[in-house]
């Protein structure tokens, strides 16, 4: 007889709040907080170069992580073209490494994250402050909004997967 555990499978979910700048990530492990952290690379002052090297930071850390599934935080309509070009590069690298790789990839709109997890505010930095307040009420960590929405999408990912 085959012993359940062996049958058992870790699903490891890694979401990704992208940014040029500031990469905040998370990693669940079925549906539990694992760790989280921050790609920093806001010292970079060649925004070209900070891009190529955010690409390579995240698909880096998909591969040590080895994760069943990457969820990250769908690009926004936003009015600056920069921002759009820049954030669609470092989506689309995450993209073609998941599906290069037979990873699960989904993306998911912030207002569908930030309501799963129950922060209702629409104003951003009333949003952001209340996206560590709930990592901090939840997981006890004080940490910046980066790392917290990354906490927050994959949490919701986890929901929804739940929910489905």
């Amino acid at each position: 007889m085959v012993n359940n555990m062996a049958r058992k499978k870790k699903v490891k979910v890694l979401a990704f709040d992208t940014s040029s700048n500031k990469t905040g990530w998370a990693l669940f492990i079925n549906g539990k907080y694992a760790e989280s952290g921050v790609i920093d690379l806001h010292k970079h002052k060649n925004s070209e170069e900070r891009i190529k090297e955010m690409c390579l930071s995240i698909t880096s850390l998909i591969f040590d992580k080895s994760p069943n599934h990457v969820v990250i935080e769908q690009l926004p309509s936003t009015r600056n073209a920069d921002t759009t070009r820049k954030l669609s590069r470092i989506i689309g690298a995450v993209f073609y490494y998941c599906i290069s790789n037979n990873i699960e990839y989904s993306e998911m709109p912030c207002s569908t994250w930030r309501r799963l997890v129950g922060i209702e505010n629409s104003k951003r930095s009333k949003a952001k402050a209340d996206s560590m307040n709930h990592v901090l009420q939840k997981y006890k960590l004080d940490i910046n909004d980066d790392e917290a929405d990354a906490i927050n999408i994959c949490e919701a990912y986890c929901i929804n997967k739940n929910n489905a």
